[in-house]
């Protein structure tokens, strides 16, 4: 049985973009809720698996419908409810709570697997940021956020290894696998 989670969400997206949430880690996956503003009438909340416990798989979609609220926005489905006002919001499932990163990529949500060309992991999105440890060229990584910071054309991205270990290694280094990534140096081979 999927864990249930609550949250509390940043919000940061245009109006007219989905806007989609990362709530994690919990265990090694994460819910991966989205409102789309074409449907503001509801919202869908997925837990996707991390690789040591399904290799990404995602569980069916709970719908979550618009529901009557004072101020602010409240989506409620089974088990789960979402609220919030201007920037900020929380995902309530029964008592556990996570915090909620808004993300996309390239045609779908993260975190997405990808594979590092190499290069330094620091503790923050730059280098300015103390170095925590690397990944040698061909390691699997899993793309957690895109932080928005540029460098050289490319974002820099919270990342995971696949032991769940996190930090931020720049987009100009990372290869997509599966899905692709915008802000990443290209396909792996």
């Amino acid at each position: 049985m999927i864990p249930l989670v609550a949250a509390l969400v940043m919000l940061a997206l245009p109006a007219a973009a989905q806007t989609r949430f990362d709530c994690g880690p919990l265990g090694d996956g994460s819910y991966i809720v989205t409102i789309d503003p074409a449907m503001a009438d509801r919202a869908e909340a997925r837990f996707t698996m991390g690789m040591d416990s399904g290799g990404g798989a995602t569980s069916p979609a709970t719908l979550l419908t618009a529901a009557p609220t004072g101020s602010g926005f409240r989506y409620v489905g089974p088990n789960m409810e979402l609220r919030g006002q201007g920037n900020m919001a929380e995902l309530q499932v029964e008592d556990m709570m996570l915090v909620c990163q808004t993300v996309s990529a390239g045609g779908g949500a993260f975190p997405v697997q990808a594979r590092s060309w190499g290069g330094n992991v620091r503790v923050g999105p730059g280098m300015e940021y103390d170095r925590i440890g690397s990944f040698a060229e061909g390691d699997d990584l899993m793309i957690v956020a895109n932080t928005g910071v540029m460098m050289n054309g490319y974002p820099w991205f919270e990342v995971r290894d696949m032991e769940g270990a996190g930090g931020f290694h720049w987009g100009g280094i990372i290869c997509w696998t599966t899905v692709p990534v915008d802000g990443v140096f290209q396909s792996c081979p």
